[in-house]
């Protein structure tokens, strides 16, 4: 064997032991998948304007009123954490329905996720949520001194009616369109609602007073949506 081919044959081997073959053999490591893009979940905003009333009834409608008696609406000061607050006062009903109020509409539909206010219900003579929605079905709400609504068009999508006294005479017993009892509040004592929740479509907010002769007090109304 010539001296070229043994000088050959012995780096061969030399390179076999320096590197067998188990070290040339090749990984493979799998392609990282594409991430699934996912949309970000819109911020939630406020969706109305002047909810502490501190501009007056800047960006509010009346609605309102109706029935007979005396009806007063406006901005008063109550205390030192609410000095601009809505009030409404009925006298003079007689025993009978009215109502007055104010709404809001959004710029555009909006999904309610976040909604709050304070509530204090001074007086009311009406002290249960009446009887006429028992008997007339079609079209009718439920009497409260303190009652919001939010509609998506005509239609409400949400309600909630404040009583600070009941007497129990109208139940889901005896009055089976009751299905959403009112929320029971402090007489004359400031009271926070809070609610959570997806409430899509939402066109449009309406709190008012109504029933027989009432007296009742909102502040800070606040909202968020998307």
């Amino acid at each position: 064997m010539s001296r070229k081919k043994m000088l050959w044959v012995l780096l061969s081997l030399i390179l076999t032991l320096a590197f067998p073959a188990t070290a040339c053999k090749l990984t493979l490591i799998p392609p990282t998948p594409t991430p699934t893009l996912i949309p970000p979940t819109p911020m939630p905003t406020p969706c109305i304007t002047n909810g502490d009333f501190s501009a007056g009834l800047a960006g509010w409608t009346q609605v309102g009123p109706f029935g007979v008696g005396t009806f007063t609406i406006g901005i008063v000061t109550d205390d030192s954490a609410h000095r601009t607050v809505l009030e409404w006062i009925r006298t003079g009903s007689g025993n009978d329905g009215g109502t007055i109020g104010v709404e809001q509409t959004f710029p555009a539909p909006k999904t309610v996720t976040y909604l709050s206010l304070d509530v204090k219900v001074n007086s009311h003579t009406l002290t249960n949520p009446g009887w006429w929605c028992c008997v007339h079905h079609d079209g009718c709400w439920f009497e409260y001194p303190v009652h919001l609504y939010l509609y998506s068009g005509d239609s409400v999508v949400f309600e909630e009616g404040f009583l600070a006294i009941d007497d129990g005479s109208i139940t889901p017993a005896n009055c089976p369109p009751l299905t959403n009892l009112p929320t029971m509040v402090p007489l004359n004592a400031w009271y926070t609602f809070t609610m959570t929740g997806n409430i899509s479509n939402v066109t449009k907010i309406v709190i008012k007073g109504e029933g027989w002769d009432f007296h009742a007090r909102v502040d800070n109304i606040v909202i968020h949506c998307h």
